[in-house]
């Protein structure tokens, strides 16, 4: 590829924000953890947050004063009962931690905060904003765990989902009513006949040994006087596997028939309170879920349908008593994570009816479900596959996915009529992947008005936009998007069809992309308590996550010496990636601080496990095109990446004695590393492959004096490929970085254009809109651990990078990535201090670069050293002279220059 050319450059920086009328400091985006008004939080110390909204160029807070009180009033009166910081010298306006009088369970806190900045001589003040908490203790339960079965230490058995339900009586006018509960597998909680939500799949899974999620549930405008219906149905899920599969989640210490917990606070205008909790004097009922897995799908007979079971006057006469059982193990932990919803409806692009069958295709590989009018007869039998493939006879192909499902059958729900003349079916406590569905048994004419697709997936807000000239490339960011949405369940999994489990490798991967995209502080904060709860006392992890004892050894009954010791650090270090990228782009060093002594004890047990510091264990590099980089040396590059961050976040946490050792640790491992897989007389890392060369690279494995000839080499490896991809998911990562920071993102730009095989663009050829598991399509079509490529369009294309120095994007880069194939780029990013936008576009030999900076962080602007060793001009008085890695203050911002 060709590079810039440049002849001369005349480079000009406008500040659009010099308007002679002044504009006033205004404070919005009041955050608790990161969460706008949360309830039920179970942090004691909760981090405040706010962004600052000025139209001034180069606006800077200089001081802040935050008050938080237990009243509204009180706090329009200036008074902070709970906590007044009192002015603060200081430009922080994100994670400042909650330093007032101690949170009690249930409290509700009203803060605002007050600023000032270099702009303006007053301070400005926020509107009011409110967080509540949850419940604190285990002795704040008072409800008791229910179940439609006695406890019992054998095989749960397989019996219908149960339906609960108790009417109870209020003695005067509501004020506010709350709702804490769980239930497990999944429940939907219902009041007065309508869900209480619009969540699915509640709550989120977890270690349910260690710790199961609870949610609280704001019912105030669902109260009515006299009496209310509280009903709540349990689907088995996680909790409750019955399906033999290869990970053994049916084997899991944990498994037991489904259960519940529920306490309802109901405070009267009269400043009374009341109690209602979940006990035996509860009813249940069998109903019409008469099976229901998460792997296999749903049995629902409608014939068995229980009228209006969820609202008062309900006859349950013939229902049973609820039985008080043992709760599950775990502690009750507040779920703050977003939940699962519905997010999008999709119409089928098509309907095509083959024999008895139709086979509907919704254009898109998807997680979530149908939702079916139904015009049939009493006892007809509707039968649903799912599935992202076709065969050749244009029936749905659910082979691939039915090979590690051992009993029953993958992704099939089954739907009995009633015989009322408008049924609408939609199946509750389970999500399917995929892009087609194959009905049998539909009565009638299936048309396309009376079926759609329904996009269930972790309600990730969106934080990230990308586009530009190169059609391809906004194709394949979008279909990462999709298949990051299609992976996120409550953790990271790897595909929503066939597996749905949450690999560490494919999470790790797609990690940096998903933060660009989409908001995940809370959501990953969630997955890691559940490494730290399945980590070993010796230290170890498994290589999914949650688990039911199967990853440790990848698989309980591996005999392969190579997984003694499961998949090795190249997957299980999205222990370390996770909770460092998380510090890095939201600027949160409390989150390194919490998980620091599980850390720890991780690289503790790979010093344990290695041999003259390297490592001999692990997977290869998934799913390559040719040449294979084996396991030993990549947990041995893995060991060493592990050492070297640890000693990075020891240093940020001023743990130095700590930073000295993994710094020396390091060394140490990199020192092996090389007499092992170096060769200096032709500087070949490994087996000279994509993988091991660009690895040796990121890593930092080669001294500096090597690294030149180590990267012609990978560059020599990729003309000899035609500048196609020869790695696994592991290489993909690293080519992806080593080109795109050493100067080499012509060839990333090659390697990502390409249409044929072995390529992202042939995905797209053969129909992809979503990411694939196999470079041939051969297998899962909706996988996300190849992900790690679309960081060139953030970070390379757009430029935006962040400043590990000052984190958070407090500081950040804008340094792009100019190519004469593309004519135009546009691409943002939500920041914690607000939107950063990075444009840029040539017209003929005229460039043009478009940038927002947020208020009250800064930026460097970062061009290549053709524009930034020319003349330097200004054409108006709102201009100034610019150099480039000139450090530049919030505002909006238009460079250009000629060619």
């Amino acid at each position: 590829m060709k590079k810039l050319n440049i002849l001369s450059i005349f480079v000009v920086i406008t500040l659009f924000g010099c308007q002679p009328k002044k504009s006033e400091l205004k404070i919005g985006s009041l955050k608790v953890d990161f969460m706008e008004s949360p309830i039920g939080l179970d942090n004691k110390t909760p981090q405040l947050s706010w962004q600052l909204e000025s139209e001034k160029p180069n606006t800077k807070q200089t001081a802040y004063e935050i008050f938080v009180s237990t009243d509204r009033d009180k706090l329009a009166n200036g008074q902070g009962d709970l906590w007044v910081s009192g002015k603060v010298n200081s430009d922080q306006s994100v994670n400042i931690p909650y330093k007032g009088g101690a949170l009690k369970s249930g409290q509700r806190c009203y803060w605002q905060v007050k600023v000032w900045d270099n702009q303006s001589t007053s301070p400005a003040i926020s509107g009011v904003n409110t967080w509540e908490m949850g419940l604190l203790s285990n002795s704040d339960w008072k409800g008791q765990w229910i179940s439609q079965v006695s406890s019992s230490d054998s095989v749960p058995p397989l019996l219908p989902a149960p339906y609960f339900r108790k009417d109870i009586t209020l003695k005067s006018e509501v004020k506010s009513a709350r709702i804490y509960t769980t239930g497990l597998g999944y429940f939907e909680l219902s009041l007065n006949g309508e869900k209480v939500s619009d969540h699915e799949l509640d709550p989120m899974v977890t270690q349910y040994d260690q710790r199961v999620k609870y949610l609280t549930f704001d019912v105030t405008n669902q109260m009515q006087s006299g009496t209310n219906t509280v009903g709540m149905i349990l689907g088995n899920g996680w909790y409750n596997l019955h399906t033999r599969s290869a990970w053994d989640f049916d084997q899991a210490n944990w498994r037991d028939s489904p259960k519940m917990i529920l306490q309802m606070i109901v405070e009267y205008v009269d400043g009374t309170t009341e109690l209602f909790t979940s006990d035996n004097t509860w009813k249940t009922s069998a109903g019409p879920i008469l099976f229901d897995g998460i792997r296999n799908g749903e049995f629902y007979d409608n014939r068995m349908s229980l009228g209006d079971w969820n609202k008062p006057g309900y006859d349950d006469s013939d229902w049973e008593q609820a039985k008080v059982v043992n709760g599950p193990e775990g502690i009750l932990s507040s779920q703050v994570m977003p939940p699962i919803r519905v997010t999008q409806k999709l119409k089928p692009k098509s309907v095509v009816k083959i024999g008895d069958k139709h086979v509907i295709d919704f254009g898109q590989n998807m997680a979530g479900r149908i939702q079916l009018e139904v015009n049939g007869n009493s006892g007809d039998s509707i039968v649903m596959k799912y599935g992202e493939r076709i065969n050749d006879k244009g029936l749905l192909d659910q082979q691939e996915l039915q090979r590690f499902i051992w009993t029953g059958n993958a992704q099939t729900d089954v739907y009995i009529s009633n015989g009322d003349k408008y049924e609408t079916y939609s199946p509750g406590f389970m999500y399917h992947g995929f892009q087609y569905v194959e009905i049998e048994g539909y009565r009638g004419e299936l048309t396309s008005d009376k079926i759609i697709a329904e996009m269930m997936h972790t309600d990730l807000k969106n934080a990230g936009t990308f586009s530009c000239s190169n059609t391809l490339f906004n194709q394949l960011h979008e279909a990462g998007k999709w298949a990051f949405l299609s992976n996120y369940h409550g953790y990271p999994t790897d595909c929503p069809h066939r597996e749905k489990i949450g690999w560490t490798g494919d999470a790790q991967l797609s990690a940096e992309m998903g933060l660009y995209n989409f908001d995940l502080y809370n959501s990953y904060k969630k997955w890691l308590d559940d490494f730290i709860d399945q980590q070993r006392p010796n230290g170890q992890i498994s290589g999914i996550v949650p688990t039911a004892g199967w990853g440790f050894t990848f698989g309980r009954d591996s005999e392969d010496p190579a997984f003694e010791h499961g998949c090795g650090p190249q997957w299980e270090a999205a222990f370390i990636t996770l909770p460092y990228q998380l510090y890095l782009h939201y600027g949160d060093p409390s989150i390194l601080e919490k998980y620091y002594p599980y850390l720890q004890q991780y690289l503790d047990y790979l010093e344990k496990t290695s041999e003259g510091n390297l490592l001999s264990i692990g997977i290869d590099d998934h799913k390559p095109v040719k040449v294979v980089t084996e396991g030993p040396i990549l947990s041995s590059g893995f060991y060493y990446y592990v050492a070297k961050t640890l000693s990075d976040i020891a240093g940020i946490l001023n743990k130095s004695n700590d930073s000295i050792t993994y710094k020396s640790l390091a060394s140490n491992i990199k020192s092996s590393f090389l007499d092992k897989y170096y060769d200096p007389s032709t500087g070949q890392v490994g087996n000279g492959g994509q993988t091991s060369l660009s690895m040796a690279l990121h890593f930092g494995l080669v001294d500096l004096e090597s690294k030149s000839q180590v990267t012609e080499n990978l560059l020599k490896h990729i003309e000899g490929e035609n500048y196609h991809f020869d790695a696994g998911v592991l290489g993909v990562k690293f080519l992806t970085n080593v080109l795109m920071n050493e100067g080499h993102s012509d060839y990333l730009y090659q390697m990502l254009n390409q249409r044929d095989y072995p390529s992202f663009g042939n995905w797209i050829e053969m129909g992809a809109n979503t990411l694939w598991q196999e470079w041939d399509g051969s297998r899962s079509r909706n996988h996300i651990m190849f992900g790690s490529f679309l960081e060139f369009f953030y970070e390379g294309l757009a430029g935006i990078n962040i400043d590990p120095n000052e984190p958070g994007y407090k500081h950040f880069y804008i340094s792009p990535t100019f190519n004469n194939e593309i004519d135009w780029v546009e691409a943002s990013h939500l920041s914690p201090y607000g939107l950063i936008s990075s444009n840029w576009k040539k017209e003929g030999d005229q460039y043009t670069m478009k940038i927002e900076i947020p208020a009250n962080s800064e930026a460097t602007i970062k061009l290549p050293e053709v524009i930034q060793n020319s003349k330097i001009s200004t054409n108006s008085t709102d201009s100034e002279d610019f150099q480039s890695n000139t450090r530049l203050g919030s505002g909006k911002y238009t460079i250009s220059w000629t060619n």
